[in-house]
């Protein structure tokens, strides 16, 4: 095997890309207790960027999950964060769409965290993401000092009418 590899160092995947589609889109699933043994949760996600997969893993989780559901919150709060450091460093990416990832507050707190360097971000779509009013108020906080994102989609993320009133006004400015 290792001599095969070493005889195709230089082919490679050629990704084509239409014409002008510029998405980014991220997919987050889990397997819950996937290992008969352990009974840990297998995680994976994906992000592609004009349709060809440019991120993906796929591992075990650390801990045992009690359930279907948290197994998909630990998983998409893993893709966020994973995202979150590719956003540190981006400079063409302008606009996000993770909707129903499920990428929870810990998630919505990194993606917050990194916002607050990135400069080239101005829209973020997190519809269904079930943020809370933690992963909210981390956005909102981030919101005062970036002023590079201009669209932010909370739809559907349970957030109180405080947080999501103090959004809106930090969006419009």
């Amino acid at each position: 095997v290792l001599r095969y590899l070493r005889g195709c160092r230089d082919l490679g995947l050629h990704a084509v890309i239409k014409h002008g589609d510029t998405s980014v889109k991220a997919y987050v699933d889990a397997d819950w207790a996937a290992c008969p043994v352990t009974r840990k949760s297998c995680e994976g996600y994906e992000v592609t960027g004009g349709g060809v997969p440019v991120l993906y893993r796929r591992v075990m989780e650390t801990a045992v999950a009690l359930s279907t559901a948290e197994a998909e919150y630990v998983a998409g709060a893993d893709g966020a964060k994973a995202l979150a450091t590719a956003l540190h460093t981006n400079t063409t990416l302008t606009e996000l769409d993770l909707n129903r990832n499920q990428i929870g507050a810990d998630g919505a707190q990194a993606l917050a965290t990194a916002l607050e360097k990135n400069t080239t971000l101005t829209g973020l779509s997190l519809d269904s993401n079930q943020i809370g009013n933690t992963g909210a108020q981390a956005l909102a906080d981030t919101l005062q000092t970036n002023k590079t994102l201009t669209e932010l989609n909370l739809r559907d993320n349970q957030i109180g009418y405080k947080l999501n009133k103090l959004i809106n006004e930090n969006n419009s400015t």
